[in-house]
């Protein structure tokens, strides 16, 4: 069985509350995180017990940390997905640097003084495939893009591990890809050019990795 986890990089934490939740009120951008969870997660009546989920908050340093065999309260709906998110925000807030904080079951944070750390912490022990997968495909284009079917064929590792971007990273912080390789290597470089919004491309992974399985 391939674990598969993936890392969402964010600019910065959403605030809200849960009075926010319970009048219909919750932004936007934490339904998008909601349904990051729910394609990384959810099937029909189960939870994916071999994905893992982690997300990045660039500005804040805040690391949170969804490890499926280890998850209990998680539902397919937003409003628990919304729940559970606002309580690890809540814990980071206690902001004890380097250290993993239990939240809820399988929901952990961290405060890093940096994303070279958080980097270093998550990817240190990883026996994965590390992809990166395009933000756009009409900026930052490489000619050595992969595919994830020559990814697996190609692969020495067991697992897939995939970084999601849902900003410009490469834009704001151009120098960012050099500084990634200088601490994952090899690192593969992956793009969907149908699929924009970050869920749907974790949907699309899971979808084709289930569709392995079934052969």
């Amino acid at each position: 069985m391939i674990v598969v986890d993936f890392l969402i990089l964010l600019k910065s934490i959403i605030n809200y509350t849960k009075k926010d939740i319970d009048r219909g009120e919750t932004p936007q951008k934490i339904y998008t995180l909601c349904s990051i969870i729910r394609e990384t997660f959810c099937l029909s009546y189960s939870i994916r017990k071999t994905n893992n989920l982690y997300l990045y908050f660039f500005d804040d340093h805040c690391a949170i940390k969804l490890i499926g065999s280890e998850l209990r309260f998680l539902g397919s709906d937003e409003r628990s997905q919304a729940l559970l998110l606002n309580k690890a925000i809540d814990k980071f807030r206690e902001r004890k640097p380097d250290r993993w904080m239990h939240s809820t079951p399988g929901i952990f944070v961290n405060y890093f003084k940096s994303y070279e750390f958080m980097l270093k912490d998550i990817f240190e022990s990883q026996q994965a495939s590390l992809i990166f997968i395009e933000y756009s495909n009409n900026t930052n284009k490489r000619p050595k893009n992969s595919s994830l079917k020559t990814i697996l064929i190609e692969s020495d590792y067991p697992n897939l591990f995939f970084l999601v971007p849902i900003f410009n990273i490469t834009e704001e912080n151009p120098g960012f890809i050099g500084e990634l390789n200088s601490i994952i290597h090899p690192l593969t470089f992956l793009a969907f050019p149908n699929l924009h919004k970050p869920q749907d491309k974790i949907l699309y992974i899971n979808f084709y990795l289930d569709s392995l399985e079934l052969n």
